[in-house]
């Protein structure tokens, strides 16, 4: 998806701009087979300053679905904020959730921002949206939580703050922390946060 970010932004400027008066920002349009926004667009760019434009002078539908291609795979229902925590936007996600992003709104496979921060292992966005009330313990349709993705991932510094962040052991309990030793040992993170605690 990064490849191809300013082919997105400037096609979504053009989409935007050729558009006579009031434009129809919830309409999606199709670019390289995902179905995008103008605001999805911008989050995928992670371009602040056309997401604040979006935001001050359109009536925007931050919760309006997306599917975009994340990691080689189409991930459906996807909204502006679920992208910009994947890819590690971190300012495009403060402005977002500022405005009324829903923290803990899950794609069609139940995947919630905060799992999409926990896949990229971007703490500082982690931090931010546990701040702002993401329900650390969701897990996707799979059952799989943020702390296991994370354990698998290998993201250490992640896996520690949602341990710190919630109740370590019903967090243990309910991501079965065989699978997630399981997770992190198929990677090689054998210095895993979730081995000390659960041999303790």
């Amino acid at each position: 998806m990064k490849e191809n970010t300013n082919d997105l932004f400037n096609y979504a400027l053009i989409l935007l701009f050729s558009i006579r008066d009031r434009p129809n920002l919830e309409k999606f349009d199709e670019v390289d087979g995902q179905s995008l926004t103008p605001l999805t667009m911008a989050a995928i760019a992670g371009n602040i300053s056309y997401v604040k434009t979006l935001l001050a002078q359109y009536d925007i539908d931050m919760e309006k679905e997306c599917n975009v291609v994340f990691d080689g795979l189409v991930v459906y229902g996807a909204t502006a904020l679920w992208v910009a925590s994947g890819l590690g936007h971190l300012q495009v996600v403060k402005l977002l959730v500022q405005n009324g992003a829903d923290v803990n709104h899950n794609t069609k496979a139940q995947s919630s921002p905060l799992r999409a921060a926990c896949y990229a292992g971007r703490l500082d966005i982690v931090k931010y949206l546990i701040e702002h009330g993401a329900d650390i313990n969701l897990g996707n349709k799979y059952n799989n939580t943020c702390i296991m993705i994370a354990a698998y991932k290998g993201h250490e510094h992640v896996v520690y703050t949602l341990l710190k962040n919630g109740d370590q052991y019903q967090m243990i309990k309910l991501c079965a922390a065989l699978p997630s030793l399981h997770y992190a040992a198929e990677c090689g993170h054998l210095e895993n946060p979730i081995i000390s605690i659960t041999v303790r």
